[in-house]
């Protein structure tokens, strides 16, 4: 990336995101700097990849929880699915019942 030697108050003036003035910052590095807060490109870089490095190491639970989008688990579309097909079942052969019951049709429709 190509900067301009100018002051951050004329970056902000020209409406540029970078800045350059040739000063190094409090760590030494002699780079462009961020109009909005000033900061090191180098040192905005650095902090970057620390915080992604933090990031690895948090609970599985708590990132999958931040990462996944909302809606049931796994476990609770087969709990649901089983409840489902279980109440499919027990209606079926209540109506089969009925069915010999009421008119003594002997069809029985097929239990899921």
């Amino acid at each position: 990336m190509i900067f301009n030697y100018c002051t951050r108050d004329e970056a902000r003036q020209k409406n540029l995101k970078h800045f350059f003035t040739g000063i190094p910052c409090k760590n030494g590095h002699v780079t462009g700097r961020l109009v909005s807060s000033g900061d090191c490109l180098s040192c905005a870089a650095i902090a970057r990849k620390k915080s992604k490095e933090k990031a690895k190491g948090v609970p599985v639970a708590r990132s999958a929880r931040l990462s996944s989008p909302p809606g049931p688990s796994a476990e609770q579309v087969a709990r649901e699915n089983a409840r489902i097909k279980k109440l499919n079942r027990e209606v079926t052969q209540d109506l089969n019942e009925y069915l010999k019951k009421a008119f003594g049709i002997e069809f029985t429709l097929p239990v899921l």
